[in-house]
């Protein structure tokens, strides 16, 4: 009788052992899940932030160019005249070059089409 009850306070003890694991695994387990939910969480919002900076960018250099044109402005890199280290004025020629079609301007070193 006493083995018997040995036995039976050893499977007893294997039972709980086991259980605690299993609880000891789902715990761990759900952690690592709401972890991961967490760092994608980050992820997704540093690469949104990264489009928003992206796509201010663009539409600065946008609106920077379309002012450019507007103006007939001097690229920000302006090249040197044949005297000197001044920058030559930049001429907007009033037709399109040859060979181009109508509508072609070259403004702040860059080829514009107007319509």
């Amino acid at each position: 009788a006493r083995r018997e009850s040995e036995d039976r306070v050893r499977r007893l003890a294997e039972r709980v052992a086991k259980e605690a694991e299993a609880r000891a695994r789902a715990e761990a387990e759900a952690r690592l899940s709401q972890e991961a939910v967490k760092l994608q969480r980050e992820a997704d919002e540093r690469v949104e932030a990264a489009r928003r900076r992206a796509e201010r960018e663009v539409q600065e250099k946008v609106e920077r160019a379309r002012q450019e044109a507007l103006s007939g402005a001097v690229p920000e890199e302006p090249e040197t005249g044949s005297g000197g280290g001044e920058p030559r004025p930049q001429r907007v020629p009033e037709e399109a070059p040859p060979r181009e079609p109508a509508g072609t301007r070259y403004v702040g070193g860059r080829r514009l089409r107007t319509f």
